[in-house]
C-alpha cells in the first residue's frame, strides 16, 4: 500500500510545487496554502520508501539509529503537517464565501504566511514529545513505530492526545467549515444559477478528497503499529 501511494503521490506532488511555483503567479492566499500542502505531502511522501524497505526486509533495519528514529518522526511530523494544512485551507475558504465582507483584508498574502508558519510550529510542537520519547529507544535493529517500541502510561496519553488534537479535531473543523459553506452558497441569492450549483458541487468533491486523506492517517496509523505489533 504504502507502493501505491507513493508511486502516485510522488510525481503528482512535484507536478503541483511546479505549477504553483511557475504558473500560478501572482500567489494569492489559496495558493500559498497548497504549495505548503504540496511540500508536506511530498515530505511525507519521502518517508515511504525506507518504511516499504523495512518491511520487506522483515523488520531488520540496516540504515542505523539516526535514520530510523528520523524516518519514523519526518513520517508523522508531515502527516499531521498535511492534515493541519488541509484544515487551513478549509477555514479560508470558510472565512472568503460565507463572511466575504466582514473579514476583507484576508485576501492579502500575510495572512496566508502567517498561517502557514502557524502551522509548521503547531505541527512542530505535536511531534516534540516523540523526539523526547524516541531518544529512549535503544534496540532500532527492527524500527518499530515509538508507540510500539515504549511500553509507557505517558506514552499512551501522548497518542490518545496528539489523534484527539491532530486528527479528529481538524476533522470536526473542516467538517463544520464545508457545511457552512453549503448552506450559505444553497440558501444565498441565485440559488438556481448554473454557476453556484457547480460550486456547491466543487465544494462536495473537496470535502471527500479531504475525508479521503484523513481516514488516509488512520489506516496508515492502524497499519504501522499493527504490522509492528505482530513482528
Amino acid at each position: 500500500m504504502f507502493s501505491i501511494i507513493f508511486i502516485i503521490g510522488f510525481p503528482g506532488n512535484i507536478i503541483s510545487i511546479s505549477v504553483y511555483v511557475l504558473k500560478m503567479r501572482p500567489w494569492r492566499t489559496s495558493i500559498i496554502i497548497l504549495l505548503n500542502l504540496a511540500i508536506t505531502d511530498l515530505m511525507h511522501l519521502s518517508s515511504l520508501p525506507f518504511l516499504v524497505y523495512n518491511y520487506v526486509n522483515q523488520e531488520h533495519w540496516t540504515l542505523g539509529d539516526f535514520m530510523c528514529k528520523l524516518i519514523r518522526i519526518v513520517f508523522h511530523f508531515n502527516l499531521y503537517g498535511s492534515i493541519l494544512f488541509l484544515t487551513c485551507f478549509s477555514i479560508f475558504r470558510y472565512i472568503v464565501i460565507v463572511h466575504p465582507m466582514k473579514f476583507h483584508s484576508i485576501h492579502k498574502r500575510r495572512w496566508a504566511v502567517i498561517a502557514c508558519a502557524a502551522v509548521w510550529v503547531i505541527a512542530l510542537i505535536e511531534v516534540l514529545p516523540m523526539v523526547i520519547f524516541m531518544r529512549d529507544i535503544q534496540d532500532t535493529v527492527a524500527c518499530m513505530d515509538f508507540a510500539v517500541s515504549l511500553e509507557r502510561y505517558n506514552v499512551r496519553w501522548y497518542n490518545a492526545c496528539l489523534t484527539t488534537i491532530g486528527f479528529a479535531l481538524p476533522l470536526l473543523v473542516v467538517t463544520l467549515c464545508y457545511t457552512c459553506i453549503n448552506c450559505s452558497l444553497a440558501n444565498g441569492p441565485y440559488t438556481d444559477d448554473v454557476q453556484k450549483k457547480k460550486a456547491v458541487g466543487l465544494l462536495s468533491f473537496f470535502w471527500w478528497c479531504f475525508m479521503f486523506v484523513f481516514f488516509l492517517y488512520i489506516f496508515l496509523e492502524l497499519f504501522v503499529l499493527k504490522h509492528d505489533y505482530t513482528m
